[in-house]
């Protein structure tokens, strides 16, 4: 458990990592407990769907179309662009478990947006 003034050492926690493939980010998931994404800009943001779909639960900026994808305090938790005090308390009300099934109900969300849930769709689209 964490509280609010406790200085986290992120080195010892954080990695940082580039392009994986997909067995390897699966894997890499495993180690961890918590999606962050800091980003300024995402229209379609398929790291965090990718998260998502992993179980994770994920802290986001609230930029582009990433609020139209995560329902704050339900399947993940927004916060304001290049603020870290709003970031580190949503991490650490994830450590609390504030939230306790914001990645059960991350993993049901994108559950709707597999091939399988929309081909049918699309078959009727394309006709």
């Amino acid at each position: 458990m964490c509280k609010i003034g406790v200085r986290i050492e992120i080195r010892k926690f954080c990695r940082i990592y580039g392009v994986l493939l997909k067995e390897n980010w699966h894997k890499k998931s495993e180690e961890f407990d918590i999606f962050i994404n800091t980003t300024n800009f995402d229209n379609t943001p398929v790291s965090v769907m990718e998260a998502m779909a992993l179980g994770l639960p994920l802290v986001s900026t609230n930029v582009g179309g990433i609020p139209f994808l995560i329902d704050d305090k339900i399947d993940g938790l927004l916060v304001s662009k290049a603020n870290a005090e709003e970031m580190t308390n949503a991490i650490i009300a994830i450590l609390n478990n504030t939230y306790p099934n914001l990645a059960i109900k991350a993993r049901e969300k994108v559950t709707n947006f597999s091939w399988e849930n929309n081909k049918e769709k699309w078959f009727q689209i394309l006709k």
